[in-house]
């Protein structure tokens, strides 16, 4: 478990670029994101939702996760190996099943195929591990993970006391992003207020303020800004600025229209919604991570219970044990993908501009890499 949560959640959570952009990750850590099969997932998921370009923006993302897949799994495979047999014994390596089709159902790996389907289905915990977990942490992740910043506490000092500081601080607050707590009298007030936390911002608009605005002159005003929470604040301070300059545009309509007019238009996500960019990673997140843990725990269970010692003295060979316990949770996880499919489209309105035949191979692809991490974890443990 510690190993999963270690180099599974940790490298996912912080150098996937889940929440923070890859290129913003410091050298080292930069390098070490080029090997964490969750960065590629996630790429594939906000690709399918948001942007929808397909196989062209994808391509490298098969390629990555099929040697990501090749690796762990012949890594396992190899540990099982050495598990079944002693240094220097020949023996059972060339115990290779007769898996044509017309004799897959007598094979040694039917049966252990269905013995480990019995086995899963027959662990409530399992199944309780793959649905339950998942959909909380969609939609947990999808509603409290929210970069935007609203209902700013707002402490006012008017001195004004006019129409048109009255309309500024209209103009501060119809927007939903700052929200009027406090009225003071003195400026020194509000200092105290923001020092101790009450209030988040704070505007202090002086007396000769309309007559500066009547006679065309430059008008001041104050404003404070908590920066405890360095990223709330910087927000509330461009949010300040984008009302104060709008709120100015709008008086200076007899002005001469500046040389430069920027047209700036926003592509594949409009409205600015940040859950369309967060469920995405949190699927990705969560699929990486449950296709490990649960794989992991499989084979633990095994050892714990102490059926995998007679596994590894049967006749079967060491990729038909590990084939057969990779299949029942490649279908359980494959499940997983279409319910958080399912939540992404319904709670949240999520587009899916992609190719979904595309999207679920490579899912498939990619809870393949995940079952290898968790089996050769548990393997080497």
């Amino acid at each position: 478990v510690q190993a999963v949560a270690t180099i599974g959640f940790l490298t996912a959570y912080l150098l996937s670029g889940f929440i923070y952009p890859v290129d913003n990750i410091p050298f080292p850590l930069s390098f070490i994101s080029y090997i964490v099969p969750a960065r590629y997932y996630i790429e594939l998921t906000r690709d399918a939702f948001v942007r929808g370009t397909g196989w062209p923006g994808v391509w490298h993302v098969p390629l990555l996760l099929f040697l990501f897949c090749l690796f762990f799994l012949n890594a396992a495979r190899r540990l099982l190996w050495r598990m079944q047999l002693p240094e220097g014994t020949k023996a059972k390596a060339q115990g290779v099943a007769d898996l044509k089709l017309t004799r897959l159902f007598e094979s040694r790996f039917w049966s252990l195929a269905v013995k480990e389907i019995n086995q899963t289905l027959g662990n409530k915990q399992l199944i309780f591990l793959l649905v339950f977990p998942p959909t909380i942490q969609l939609l947990v992740f999808g509603f409290a993970l929210n970069p935007d910043v609203n209902h700013l506490k707002l402490g006012v000092v008017d001195y004004s006391r006019t129409p048109a500081s009255r309309e500024l601080i209209s103009a501060f607050t119809e927007n939903g992003v700052f929200r009027v707590t406090s009225y003071s009298d003195r400026a020194e007030d509000l200092g105290v207020q923001v020092r101790e936390g009450k209030v988040t911002t704070g505007l202090v608009i002086p007396p000769e303020f309309n007559r500066n605005l009547k006679a065309e002159r430059p008008a001041e005003i104050q404003i404070l800004v908590d920066a405890v929470d360095a990223n709330t604040a910087g927000i509330a301070s461009g949010y300040a600025a984008q009302i104060v300059n709008h709120y100015s545009q709008q008086l200076a309509t007899n002005r001469i229209t500046p040389p430069i007019t920027p047209e700036v238009t926003i592509l594949y996500n409009p409205g600015l919604i940040s859950s369309w960019f967060l469920v995405p990673g949190v699927l990705g997140l969560v699929l990486t991570l449950m296709s490990s843990l649960v794989a992991a725990a499989t084979v633990v269970r095994e050892k714990e219970s102490g059926t995998l010692e007679q596994l590894l003295m049967t006749p079967a060979a060491d990729w038909e044990i590990l084939l057969a316990k990779v299949v029942p949770l490649f279908v359980l996880l494959l499940g997983d993908v279409f319910l958080a499919l399912g939540i992404a489209l319904v709670i949240f309105g999520l587009p899916f501009r992609g190719n979904l035949a595309l999207f679920i191979g490579l899912s498939s692809l990619s809870i393949f890499v995940g079952i290898g991490v968790g089996i050769l974890l548990a393997t080497v443990s």
